[in-house]
């Protein structure tokens, strides 16, 4: 492993708060920290400006929508411009897609990194699951104990973990080595622990939309054995008890949730931001902010603390439709419309099928979640962007010059 890439793995760790993991001091240096995530920001731009990159016209909308976003929140909200810039970090860091760009890594790099996180996170994943009640992860993210026997984390860079898990599958395709079916299945672990039934349903039909695109949902005998394998597979991971305790939860929640639908909160949340918590429907159009160090954040806040509210109004569990609420509908549309187009676009080199099904992954699970914005995926969307762009300019120089020798070998 080269200087580079060990560089570009600590610039990634300081961009995903190194994982929030208990160990790191984050209340001490939360503030500084911030600072050089800013900093790597705006160098990554305006080191690429002179650069001919992909998907430019995307970045100047969502940047215009975060300033129009401010100022609603400035003159609606009263929040300064300032504080609601320092609270947009964890959107801004899309932006992380310069400073790759202005960093050059290859193609065979940036994806060494994507297995390299998944796998990190998947260990330390598995040790919090069993080490609980003793904190891996820091709670300020997101610990949330919801049943007796059921505890879901929510941590910095959990975006790796779907990713890798669609890029092993992508790459046992090309390569056909079982190193690639082995952290296939083992990612897939991490789904059926966490228990979340939406998140599982968009893997799942992400899944099958990489199938789909690899060709293996046409009949044949060598597609159903590999069905059959899956099948048998699946069987024996809903045997593990820990997996099986969560699929249990999942169908009893479901069924509790079909009798009492009036007191769902999510039902409650939807009625509050689209016809309580907007003051006009400019503000409505443009976003009310983000919550940050005001008044209106303190109280967006304690509205969202699940433990003083029966029912917690929280923007983020609304998914796409929470962020257009808050940040306004220019961004989060501009964001839904980049993951669809990108993501059904027809034309894509079959390498990178894998972040077509992982934007659909996205889309699906941004429905009722937050995931496509929470928890550092904006700094994946960012790496998978990157790629994108890497792949695009090797395609025109291919194009140009002839054929150019690509090596994705792991």
């Amino acid at each position: 492993m080269n200087s580079r890439i060990i560089l570009l793995i600590l610039v990634l760790l300081i961009q995903l708060n190194f994982f929030n993991l208990s160990i790191i001091p984050l209340s001490i240096i939360e503030n500084l920290l911030k600072f050089v995530q800013w900093v790597m920001i705006f160098i990554g731009i305006i080191l690429s400006l002179r650069k001919q990159t992909k998907f430019g016209s995307f970045f100047i909308i969502i940047g215009c929508s975060l300033l129009v976003n401010f100022m609603s929140s400035s003159y609606f909200r009263n929040q300064d411009i300032l504080v609601s810039l320092k609270t947009s970090l964890f959107l801004a860091q899309i932006f992380f897609y310069y400073f790759l760009v202005a960093y050059d890594a290859s193609i065979k790099s940036v994806e060494k990194l994507i297995v390299l996180f998944s796998v990190a996170l998947f260990i330390l994943f598995i040790a919090q699951y069993f080490l609980y009640p003793i904190k891996i992860f820091n709670s300020d993210i997101g610990v949330s104990t919801i049943s007796t026997e059921v505890v879901r984390w929510t941590f910095y860079g959990q975006g790796f973990l779907s990713l890798g898990l669609l890029f092993a599958f992508n790459k046992f395709h090309e390569r056909k080595n079982l190193k690639f079916l082995f952290l296939t299945i083992i990612l897939s672990l991490y789904f059926l622990l966490q228990g979340s039934r939406s998140i599982i349903i968009a893997i799942v039909l992400a899944f099958l939309f990489l199938l789909y695109k690899k060709g293996y949902l046409k009949i044949s005998s060598k597609n159903v054995a590999a069905f059959v394998v899956f099948l048998l597979f699946g069987i024996l991971m809903l045997n593990i008890p820990q997996v099986n305790n969560v699929i249990n939860y999942s169908i009893n929640r479901s069924i509790e949730d079909q009798n009492s639908k009036e007191d769902y909160v999510r039902f409650l949340q939807l009625d509050y931001f689209v016809n309580s918590h907007s003051k006009n429907s400019t503000e409505f159009i443009l976003g009310s902010g983000l919550p940050g160090d005001s008044e209106y954040g303190r109280k967006m806040n304690l509205n969202a603390d699940a433990s003083t509210n029966a029912f917690p109004i929280n923007w983020v569990d609304l998914g796409f439709i929470g962020l257009a609420i808050i940040v306004g509908f220019p961004f989060s549309i501009s964001i839904f419309y980049f993951l669809a187009k990108e993501g059904f676009k027809k034309k894509c080199d079959s390498r990178f099928y894998y972040i077509q099904s992982w934007y659909v992954y996205l889309i699906l699970s941004t429905i009722f979640y937050p995931t496509a914005f929470i928890g550092g995926n904006m700094i994946v969307i960012a790496l998978t962007m990157y790629i994108l762009y890497k792949g695009n300019k090797k395609k025109l120089v291919k194009n140009s010059y002839g054929a150019l020798n690509y090596n994705t070998r792991l």
